[in-house]
């Protein structure tokens, strides 16, 4: 495994990868199949690599609404913005789907490389401004275009990672809400789309891909 390859050290330069892990202390472990990653509520006392392997990512609305349940492969960087800030506790489950090697580093740790190297500081900054940035874009450029569109855009606004498999679990009721629309009008474009092939419908859940 390259640290130079991974989210947040990638630009460094070989002198500046060599002091890096010659005074860093990483942490490795590998988390078998069934057990959690990470927790929601649970607080972030570092950075979280998911190095490999398979795993499923769970998120719920604050209000019980719904769930957004994602199948997911791969590297994965988790939650850094929730380091730090008003809110430093994790908001989603991650369960290992097969075992899954770690990589974490504590927020010490993290605090010596955002002092020390400045690619570190300005790789953070861009992931947390890109993130700031995509959530004004949900906020301000959702386009008022028909049901469908609308439907298909609150699914994926509520996507942690737009590839995979997702699963979102909520009333047709709560769903029309959302959308300021009847429950009628709800079920007629869900069924479109479902014809059309973009989700399939199931009894209290709407399962898409990305």
């Amino acid at each position: 495994m390259q640290i130079s390859l991974l989210p947040l050290f990638q630009g460094m330069g070989q002198y500046d990868i060599n002091e890096v892990v010659a005074h860093t202390r990483f942490n490795f472990e590998t988390v078998g199949e069934g057990c959690h990653i990470v927790v929601a509520g649970e607080e972030c006392q570092g950075l979280v690599y998911i190095l490999s392997g398979d795993y499923v990512l769970r998120h719920e609305a604050v209000n019980g609404d719904y769930v957004m349940t994602e199948w997911l492969s791969g590297e994965m960087l988790v939650q850094p913005e929730r380091l730090y800030g008003l809110n430093q506790h994790y908001t989603i489950d991650i369960t290992a789907l097969t075992p899954c090697p770690l990589m974490t580093v504590g927020k010490e740790e993290v605090q010596k490389l955002l002092s020390k190297f400045a690619i570190f500081r300005l790789n953070l900054l861009n992931r947390l401004s890109a993130d700031v940035q995509r959530g004004n874009d949900v906020t301000w450029n959702i386009e008022c275009q028909g049901l469908e569109m609308r439907i298909r855009q609150f699914l994926l606004h509520r996507c942690h990672i737009l590839k995979g498999e997702k699963e979102l679990r909520i009333r047709m009721t709560t769903l029309a809400d959302y959308l300021g629309d009847s429950r009628l009008n709800v079920s007629r474009a869900l069924n479109k789309l479902q014809d059309d092939g973009l989700l399939t419908l199931h009894r209290g859940r709407i399962c898409f891909s990305v």
